[in-house]
C-alpha cells in the first residue's frame, strides 16, 4: 500500500494550532509569526494580539518580578540559539503573563522553555520554535511542600517534646513493645520500649528492656500474646475487652493494639497510617512530573472515520505500523467501553466543527489498552471534505494509574475512619467541616455531605461556650492534642473526646459514645454500697477465708455468732478445722470441694465451736470470689434446730398418743360387739316371751326404743371399727389403677339404685388414664360420692351426674357433678368432711362416708374440694398426686 500524499499548507496550520503543548513560531527578529491554541490558553491572550506582534513588546518583564530577569534571560536564549543554529532548553524561568482582566497587572506563571532553531536548505535560520511547559501548580506545590517539611520538622521537634508529657498525662495505660524473635523469624516473646508512668505504676521495676512473658506470662493463657503476635504478622488493629486475673493484675480491661515497625503500641487510641498516605502521595507527584515534561505526540488524521495519516508517535503509543492502520476504521483500535461516546463526539465535529479534547482509550494489538489525552479538531472548512478530522494525542496511562492509585490510597483513608468505631470529624483553621465520617453524622442525625463547608458554631449553636468549645478552641491556640470526657451539648450522653492539631490551624476530632461505660461505673459503685450495707446486717453473718480453710475476715454479726473478734480473724488464728466438731468435718470438706471445683456450694447445716467449747448451729451458703478466696453466709439457726427438737418429741409423744388411742378403739369396739348382740338377743326374747296382757301403756314405745338405741348403739361400734380399720390402712400399697375400670364396676354395683331413681350418668374418663392408688380406697372414693349423688337427688327432677377426670400439672383431678339438693356451705366446708356430721338429715346416712374419703385422699398427699349452690346442685373435685 502506498503512503498518503504529503499534507498541505491548510493543514499543516491546522495541525500547529491543534498541537496540545505550547508553541511559539518566531522570526528571526522576535516577530511572531503563529501560535497554538495551549499557547494562548496558558498565557491568557488571542491570536490576534500575538501574530505578527514582536515577542517582548506583548511579553514585557513584570515591574513587580523585576528580580526574575525573564525578557533578558529569554532574549539570551534565543540570541544563543541563532548563533549557534543549535537547541537550546532553559532552565525554569518565572515570567509572569499580563492579565487580561486588569490591564496594568500580571499574572504569576512559571515555565520551562526550549528554543528549536528551524533550518533551511543551507543551513541558515529560517524560524525559531519556541515552547514552553507551563510548571505554575508544581512550582508551587513545590513552594507548599517545602513549608510544609519546614513546619513539619518544627513540629516534629515539638512533638518529640510533648509525647513523654502526653504519655503520661494520659489515663490509660500506654505500652510499646518490639518484637523478640528466633533464629527461624518467628515472634517468641515482646520487649518494652517506652510506658508512660500509668504502665510505670504496675510493676516494682524499670520496664524499659524487659521481656513480657518473664513479668506477664499470664498474657499467653489470655490470649493477649496471640493478638500482638497477629497484629505485627497482619498490621491489621485489634480491639477486644478482656478480663485479666494473673500476676500484678487483677480486674477487667479494654486494650486497643496497633502495629508500630516491628512490634505494637498498647493503647486506647487506633492510629491510622499517615506514612502510606504520604508514600502514595509523593509517587503521583513523581508521575505527574514525569508526564509533564514528556515532549513527544501522536498524531492522525481521519477521514469519514477512517485513518488516513499517522505519526511514528501515534504508532508507538498505539502499539500498530502505520501500514495496518491506514485505511483501518478508529473504532476498530478504540476500547469497547468508549466507542460509543466517541463516534458520538465525532459525528458532533463533523456536524458542528466544535474541538473537543478527551481522555480516550485505544485498544494494542496484544489487546492492552493504552490511555491517551486527545485534543481532536475538524478540517470542516476545507472544500469536499466535511468528515475529515485531526486528532493530536500524548499517552497518559501513567497518569491514569497514578490517578487511580491515589484514588485508592484516598479510598483506603476513607474506608479506616469510615469503618473505626469512633466517630470523626475534620474542621479547618475557620472551623468549617472539611471532612465527617458515617459515624458522627449518624449520632448527630445530619447528612455528613451536607456539612461539609458548613460552620461547626453556627450548625451546632447549643455546643457554644461549652466545655468542647473551649477545647477545640485550647488544641487550635497552644497546638497540643487534648482528651477529656464530658456530657455532649449535642447529643445529652457521655463522650470521650481526642482532638489532635492539624496543619494551616485544622483539627481532628475523635469522639465515641461512653455513657454506657458511665453507667456501669455508677451502677459498680451503686453495687459497692449495696455489698456494704448487705455485709452490715446484724442478722447474717459474712465471712471471707481462703481455699485452705483459713478465714481471714468476719463481719459483726458473725463475729456475735462465733465468739471471736476481728483481730483474731484478721490475723489468721481461726481456721475451719479447728473450730468445727469432728463430726462435721467431712460435709465440711464435701462443701469446700464443691466450692472449689462449681465455684459455689450447697447451703448446709453444720455446729460450729465458741472458744469457751459451747457449741451453735449455723445455716452455711458459699460462693468463690477467686481462685485463693471464698465468701460465705451464715444464718445462726441454733433456736431454729432447738425448736425442731421440741417438735420431734412433741411428735413422737403425739404418735404414741395415736397409737393407743387407736387401740382403744379398736379394742373398745371389738369388745362392745358382744355384750351388744347379746342385749339384742335379750330385747328380741323378751318381746317373745311377754304377755299381750303386758304390752299395754308405754311398754311397746319403750321396747321400740330400746331396740332402735341398741341398734344405734352397733352401728357407732361398726364405724368406730371402719375408723379404726382406715387408720390402720394408711399405708395400703398402691399401684397404677384404671380409673374408668373402676368407675364401671361402682355403676353395676349401684345398678339397683340407679334404675330406682330412673338417674342418668355421664362418663367423661378416656381408657387410658390410670391413678396411683389403693385400688380398694378408689373403689371407695367413687363409691360414696356415686352413691351420695343419688341419695341427695332434688325430688322433682331426674339426677343427672357426670364423672369426668383432667390433668392439671401434679395432679389428675376426678370431678363428680349432680343437679341434686346442692349444699349450704355458709355452715362451713370443715363440717361436711368431720366425723359424724351430716348437713341432710331427711336421708339415712352415717356421716363417716365423706370423713373416709378425705382421710384416704389426704394419706396420699392429695385433697378434696367442693364447690356448691342450694337447689342447684354439687360439684366434688378429688385431687390424685400424679404417678
Amino acid at each position: 500500500m502506498s503512503l498518503a500524499a504529503p499534507l498541505d499548507s491548510l493543514t499543516l496550520l491546522a495541525i500547529f494550532h491543534a498541537l496540545p503543548g505550547a508553541y511559539l513560531l518566531l522570526s528571526p527578529k522576535f516577530i511572531i509569526e503563529e501560535v497554538s491554541n495551549t499557547y494562548l490558553a496558558e498565557t491568557l491572550t488571542e491570536r490576534h494580539q500575538l501574530v505578527g506582534h514582536y515577542l517582548f513588546e506583548v511579553f514585557p518583564d513584570n515591574p513587580q518580578a523585576q528580580e526574575a530577569h525573564a525578557v533578558r534571560n529569554l532574549r539570551a536564549s534565543l540570541e544563543q540559539v541563532l548563533a549557534t543554529g543549535q537547541p537550546h532548553q532553559m532552565a525554569l524561568q518565572h515570567y509572569d503573563v499580563p492579565n487580561p482582566e486588569q490591564p496594568g497587572q500580571f499574572t504569576e506563571r512559571y515555565w520551562l522553555p526550549t528554543n528549536i532553531p528551524l533550518l533551511d536548505a543551507t543551513g541558515q535560520v529560517r524560524h525559531l520554535l519556541h515552547s514552553v511547559v507551563n510548571v505554575t501548580d508544581q512550582q508551587r506545590t513545590q513552594a507548599q511542600l517545602s513549608e510544609s517539611q519546614r513546619r513539619e520538622q518544627v513540629a516534629q521537634a515539638q512533638a518529640d517534646q510533648l509525647v513523654r508529657a502526653t504519655l503520661d498525662s494520659s489515663t490509660a495505660i500506654i505500652q510499646v513493645f518490639d518484637a523478640v524473635r528466633d533464629e527461624a523469624g518467628h515472634i517468641v516473646d515482646f520487649r518494652w520500649t517506652l510506658v508512660n508512668e500509668q504502665a510505670a505504676a504496675q510493676y516494682d521495676t524499670n520496664l524499659v528492656g524487659q521481656r513480657l512473658l518473664s513479668l506477664n506470662p499470664g498474657v499467653v493463657e489470655t490470649g493477649i500474646f496471640e493478638r500482638f503476635v497477629q497484629v505485627v504478622e497482619s498490621g491489621q488493629p485489634h480491639a477486644y475487652e478482656q478480663e485479666y486475673r494473673h500476676e500484678q493484675y487483677d480486674g477487667w480491661f479494654e486494650q486497643s493494639v496497633v502495629r508500630l515497625g516491628d512490634g505494637v503500641v498498647s493503647t486506647t487510641t487506633d492510629i491510622t497510617a499517615r506514612k502510606q498516605a504520604e508514600a502514595a502521595l509523593r509517587h503521583s507527584e513523581e508521575r505527574f512530573r514525569a508526564l509533564v515534561t514528556q515532549a513527544a505526540v501522536g498524531i492522525a488524521e481521519t477521514e469519514e472515520e477512517r485513518f488516513t495519516y499517522v505519526n511514528d508517535r501515534f504508532c508507538a503509543i498505539t502499539g500498530y505500523p502505520r501500514a495496518e492502520l491506514i485505511g483501518k476504521l478508529v473504532s476498530d483500535i478504540t476500547h469497547p467501553d468508549d466507542a460509543v461516546r466517541d463516534l458520538h463526539l465525532l459525528r458532533h465535529l463533523y456536524a458542528t466543527g466544535e474541538p473537543f479534547t478527551v481522555d480516550k482509550r485505544y485498544v494494542r494489538p496484544d489487546g492492552s489498552p493504552v490511555w491517551t489525552l486527545a485534543s481532536v479538531t475538524s478540517l470542516h472548512s476545507i472544500p469536499d471534505h466535511p468528515n475529515r478530522g485531526f486528532a493530536a494525542c500524548i499517552d497518559v496511562t501513567d497518569r491514569k494509574w497514578a490517578e487511580q492509585e491515589l484514588q485508592a490510597a484516598h479510598a483506603r483513608t476513607i474506608d479506616i475512619l469510615e469503618s473505626t468505631t469512633d466517630a470523626f470529624y475534620a474542621l479547618d483553621a475557620e472551623f468549617h467541616f472539611t471532612y465527617v465520617n458515617q459515624r458522627a453524622a449518624r449520632l448527630w442525625g445530619r447528612n455528613p455531605e451536607a456539612l461539609l463547608g458548613r460552620h461547626y458554631w453556627t450548625e451546632f449553636p447549643s455546643a457554644v461556650g461549652s466545655e468542647s468549645y473551649k477545647k477545640h478552641y485550647q488544641v487550635q491556640q497552644e497546638g497540643r492534642p487534648v482528651q477529656y470526657e464530658t456530657v455532649s451539648p449535642l447529643l445529652g450522653t457521655w463522650i470521650d473526646v481526642n482532638i489532635y492539631p492539624g496543619q494551616q490551624g485544622g483539627l481532628s476530632v475523635f469522639f465515641r459514645d461512653i455513657t454506657e461505660r458511665k453507667r456501669t461505673e455508677q451502677a459498680l459503685r451503686h453495687s459497692r454500697e449495696r455489698l456494704q450495707e448487705a455485709i452490715s446486717i446484724e442478722t447474717v453473718g459474712v465471712i471471707f477465708s481462703d481455699l485452705e480453710g483459713s478465714i481471714h475476715d468476719a463481719n459483726d454479726a458473725f463475729q456475735r455468732m462465733s465468739g471471736y473478734s476481728r483481730n483474731e480473724f484478721v490475723s489468721g488464728q481461726v481456721r475451719w478445722d479447728e473450730v468445727t466438731p469432728p463430726e462435721f468435718m467431712t460435709i465440711t470438706r464435701v462443701s469446700q470441694q464443691e466450692l472449689l471445683a462449681h465455684g459455689k456450694n450447697t447451703p448446709y447445716e453444720k455446729q460450729f465451736l465458741r472458744p469457751n467449747g459451747s457449741r451453735w448451729w449455723g445455716l452455711f451458703a458459699g460462693k468463690r470470689l477467686s481462685d485463693t478466696e471464698c465468701v460465705e453466709f451464715v444464718v445462726d439457726i441454733t433456736e431454729t434446730k432447738q425448736a425442731q427438737h421440741q417438735l420431734h418429741d412433741f411428735n413422737r409423744q403425739l404418735q404414741r398418743m395415736n397409737t393407743d388411742l387407736d387401740n382403744f378403739i379398736y379394742t373398745a369396739s371389738h369388745d362392745l360387739k358382744a355384750p351388744i348382740a347379746n342385749i339384742e338377743g335379750l330385747l328380741q326374747a323378751l318381746q317373745h316371751e311377754l304377755p299381750a296382757q303386758a304390752r299395754v301403756g308405754t311398754v311397746p314405745a319403750i321396747l321400740q326404743l330400746m331396740q332402735e338405741s341398741t341398734a344405734r348403739f352397733g352401728r357407732t361400734i361398726g364405724h368406730l371399727t371402719d375408723i379404726s380399720r382406715l387408720q390402720k390402712e394408711f399405708d395400703q400399697p398402691v399401684t397404677p389403677v384404671s380409673l374408668a375400670r373402676v368407675v364401671a364396676e361402682v355403676q353395676s354395683d349401684l345398678a339397683p339404685l340407679l334404675a330406682q331413681t330412673g338417674a342418668h350418668i355421664s362418663v367423661a374418663i378416656p381408657e387410658h388414664v390410670t391413678l396411683t392408688f389403693s385400688e380398694k380406697n378408689l373403689r371407695s372414693v367413687v363409691y360414696n360420692l356415686l352413691s351420695n349423688a343419688l341419695k341427695y337427688r332434688h325430688p322433682d327432677r331426674v339426677p343427672q351426674v357426670c364423672l369426668s377426670c383432667q390433668n392439671q400439672g401434679q395432679y389428675q383431678v376426678l370431678a363428680v357433678q349432680d343437679n341434686g339438693l346442692g349444699l349450704d356451705l355458709s355452715q362451713g366446708k370443715e363440717k361436711l368432711f368431720a366425723m359424724f356430721q351430716r348437713l341432710h338429715t331427711h336421708v339415712e346416712g352415717s356421716g363417716i362416708g365423706l370423713y373416709m374419703v378425705k382421710r384416704m385422699v389426704e394419706n396420699i398427699g392429695g385433697q378434696i374440694e367442693v364447690h356448691s349452690q342450694l337447689d342447684q346442685g354439687s360439684t366434688f373435685l378429688v385431687y390424685f398426686p400424679q404417678g
